[in-house]
């Protein structure tokens, strides 16, 4: 309580100093003792004062001993109470509330009326909803609610009455942190609580708030016949830029991004006469746009998309970082009062992810095309749940070459989908699904356990050691316990560890690149080894290739392609083999079609190939004929060199 007194008392507020004084007087009065403030103290001065200086109140609450029995406080009816949609949010709690011993019944609901517990009974774990009831003289009734998301939050839902806490002897700091009208949150509160209130500074709604306001709007463009546009605006690598830089200073870049495009947004609006934008937040990176009455033109919606992108074209100066952004834009418009609030957002996130797939920096506008997309997708991805419960999938081998020997040095494992009574289904329709639904963790696992089993059928079948390459996605690598299973799988399928390659494309190091690297590390402790797939075609940096232990760098396909005509990719592909053999890693071409690609390789110096001039991908049972008639030839032409050395 001493703590209490002075951290508010050095807010500088007489008035401040009062109520932590008010507080603490209330907790040691027995038997009965209220701390209270009126409503219209709260809106007022004081408010402004808190919000601007941060400032804490010291609450100070004890129990009516008089309703000890049915845990229910009272509120003595001198009270002021205010209108019965006033809400005050009370955000950060600074110390955990402890939960009242209740001499008689207690009971404790969530939202939906559920019960959590009762009498005594702990809170049930770190998240939850609890509903303490008090009344005042008159029997109105108001409700103390508290829940956790991602960070503790206390909530005061004052239906009548003045804040009237009596909840058992506690004292509790707390920021007052906003109020506002119906609904009962603050206007800016999202799911990241340091970004709640930089946001509400740039008059950025909460969701509920702006999921109001595109209701109404909605409303208003079937009288008026006018569009209802909203833009979908995501930041691209954000969970790379927050990695690097710390939520502090990404809340702050999210708050200046919410400047310019706000500044920008209504540039454009003002232009051409329509009324104010309304900005939302629904949480992480995202920010959402309604713009009312625009014209019904492409050029005039793709205008403000470009607008949108072309505000975030200039530095970003947060503390001691300066920050480049892109952002993938989604648009949705309709006019009338059919559709919903709900589907709007969605029309717009769904073409926000089509604007990812063109690549950062890009928008896209929604069309019922990608409706008819986004429900084959949905399909899909239950056919791939049933495909992974029926053993659909089934894995074809293609084999790697030495490039001067010629020698087999091992295969690379590559998935496929085998519906039942229907064709093969390639990788290219279906893994971006399993992606986007999480089941290439499961299908990966699987893919991992299959290609090391198939590898040592092949040994008791007389074959000669030999390597097998499994692709793995950033999804997979981020999966808890990755590691853990690649160590499990080698024990089950006693595969040595330098027989297992794991392929990893360049974008594992673009979102959560740290801890990726950790992930890296450990697995090469495994002795497994480690390939940079398609390098060149990502976010090629040669700083991570020294964070970690690769052994292999593989040159895409694309840049073989042109090779005999000498193109600007042959001089890449060069590069490439340069490079990696600078930093003693082992160069593998993918993609090899035609001898002249061939000789252009072993002319540079490149280590192994694959491709169809080889073999292409085959299942096991074809591939084990392939691999011995390929090691039979090699082994007669060693012995027919042997004999013309002799």
């Amino acid at each position: 309580m001493k703590a209490a007194a002075q951290r508010t008392g050095g807010s500088g507020s007489g008035f401040m100093r009062a109520l932590a004084v008010l507080g603490i007087v209330a907790l040691l009065a027995a038997p009965t003792a209220y701390f209270h403030f009126y409503w219209q103290q709260v809106e007022g001065e004081m408010l402004d004062r808190v919000q601007a200086d941060a400032q804490f109140l010291a609450v100070g609450v004890r129990h009516h001993a008089d309703d000890a029995n049915n845990g229910t406080a009272t509120v003595p009816a001198r009270a002021t109470a205010p209108s019965a949609d006033t809400a005050l949010a009370i955000r950060q709690l600074m110390h955990r509330l402890p939960v009242p011993e209740f001499e008689g019944r207690r009971v404790l609901r969530d939202a939906t009326g559920r019960v959590l517990a009762q009498t005594g009974a702990p809170l049930p774990g770190p998240v939850f909803s609890v509903t303490v009831p008090w009344r005042d003289a008159t029997g109105a009734m108001g409700e103390l609610e508290m829940t956790r998301s991602s960070r503790s939050v206390l909530w005061h839902m004052l239906g009548v009455g003045s804040l009237v806490l009596v909840l058992g002897a506690l004292i509790a700091l707390v920021t007052v942190q906003g109020a506002r009208r119906s609904r009962g949150r603050p206007e800016g509160f999202g799911d990241r609580d340091g970004a709640t209130g930089v946001l509400a500074r740039q008059g950025v709604l909460a969701r509920d708030a702006f999921m109001d306001s595109v209701r109404e709007a909605i409303e208003r463009s079937g009288r008026d016949g006018t569009e209802c546009t909203l833009f979908h605006l995501d930041l691209d690598h954000f969970k790379m830029i927050n990695g690097a830089v710390g939520q502090t200073y990404a809340d702050l870049l999210l708050e200046q991004v919410a400047r310019v495009v706000r500044r920008r947004i209504d540039e454009m609006a003002e232009q051409v006469g329509l009324p104010p934008v309304v900005m939302g937040a629904p949480g992480g990176d995202v920010l959402l746009l309604l713009v009312e009455a625009l014209p019904k033109s492409a050029q005039v919606t793709e205008a403000f998309a470009r607008g949108v992108l072309d505000a975030l074209g200039s530095t970003f100066e947060v503390g001691p970082y300066q920050l480049y952004l892109t952002a993938s834009v989604g648009v949705s418009h309709r006019a009338g009062r059919a559709l919903s609030a709900e589907k709007l957002v969605r029309e717009a996130e769904l073409a926000k992810i089509f604007a990812k797939n063109q690549g950062c920096g890009s928008y896209a506008i929604h069309d019922q095309n990608m409706d008819a997309e986004a429900e084959q997708r949905s399909e899909m991805g239950q056919a791939l749940r049933q495909a992974l419960l029926n053993d659909e999938f089934v894995l074809y081998y293609q084999p790697k070459v030495h490039m001067v020997t010629g020698a087999v040095t091992g295969v690379e494992a590559l998935l496929r989908w085998q519906p039942e009574g229907k064709p093969l289904v390639m990788p290219d329709r279906f893994i971006p699904v399993l992606e986007e639904t999480g089941l290439i963790v499961q299908a990966g696992a699987w893919v991992l356990q299959e290609a090391c089993r198939q590898l040592m059928v092949w040994r008791s079948h007389g074959m000669p050691p030999i390597g097998v390459a499994v692709n793995v996605s950033a999804r997979q690598l981020q999966s808890p316990g990755f590691v853990e299973l690649v160590e499990r799988v080698l024990k089950e399928t006693r595969l040595e560890p330098r027989w297992l390659e794991l392929e990893l494309t360049e974008t594992i190091f673009v979102d959560n690149a740290s801890d990726n690297v950790r992930v890296l590390r450990r697995l090469a402790d495994l002795g497994v080894s480690l390939a940079i797939d398609d390098f060149g075609t990502g976010h090629s940096s040669l700083s991570y290739l020294s964070n970690f232990s690769p052994r292999t760098l593989k040159i895409d396909r694309s840049f073989l392609s042109e090779a005999e005509d000498g193109s600007d990719n042959v001089v890449i592909a060069r590069a490439i083999i340069a490079l990696g053999h600078g930093m003693g890693l082992n160069v593998v071409a993918e993609g090899v079609e035609t001898e002249a690609q061939a000789d252009f390789l072993r002319g540079y110096g490149c280590d192994q190939m694959q491709g169809f001039l080889l073999s292409r991908p085959q299942p096991a049972e074809r591939m084990e004929q392939w691999l011995r008639a390929r090691i039979q030839s090699q082994q007669s032409l060693e012995e027919a060199r042997r004999a013309a050395v002799f």
